[in-house]
């Protein structure tokens, strides 16, 4: 009797272990998908968007609150840019791939536009972009190939 009450006891313990982590990792990776095919995009060779000015304009619009950079989160944006470029899409992005516990991190695409004010428009008039740009992030990056823009939002604990 003693043993099924410790096999017991142990059988619930590892299913709220479980559970538990079954949760956290649905609530990281939360975020709804984009459909990019759906939002409108300037059709460019070669966007001449340069990312240090984007980051200039981001900069300037955000004021007081403005990001800082660092190594991660650079790291992350060019890991992004180099899969966004061969697949179009948020796809593989998620807190869990690029963080433990200890960070939160956005993501926004662009891709095709003529300058950096068209770029942080189009996020502006995208609610999901631009609860991004408006969240306490405190640093990002921004990488570009291209017609390709990635920027990466990150907030350490």
């Amino acid at each position: 009797m003693k043993k099924i009450k410790i096999i017991l006891i142990v059988f619930v313990i590892l299913f709220v272990v479980f559970m538990v982590t079954i949760a956290l990792g649905q609530f990281r990776d939360s975020k709804p998908a984009i459909k990019f095919d759906s939002l409108p995009q300037v059709k460019a060779v070669n966007s001449g968007v340069d990312g240090d000015r984007l980051f200039n304009v981001i900069q300037e619009w955000k004021g007081d609150e403005a990001y800082k950079e660092n190594e991660h989160t650079c790291t992350m944006a060019q890991t992004r840019l180099e899969e966004t470029v061969e697949n179009w899409s948020h796809d593989g992005f998620s807190a869990g791939r690029f963080c433990t516990s200890y960070c939160s991190i956005g993501e926004n695409l662009a891709r095709g536009f003529n300058s950096e004010e068209e770029v942080l428009q189009a996020w502006l008039d995208s609610s999901l972009h631009r609860r991004n740009l408006e969240f306490d992030y405190r640093y990002s990056c921004i990488k570009t190939d291209g017609d390709y823009i990635v920027h990466i939002f990150a907030k350490y604990k």
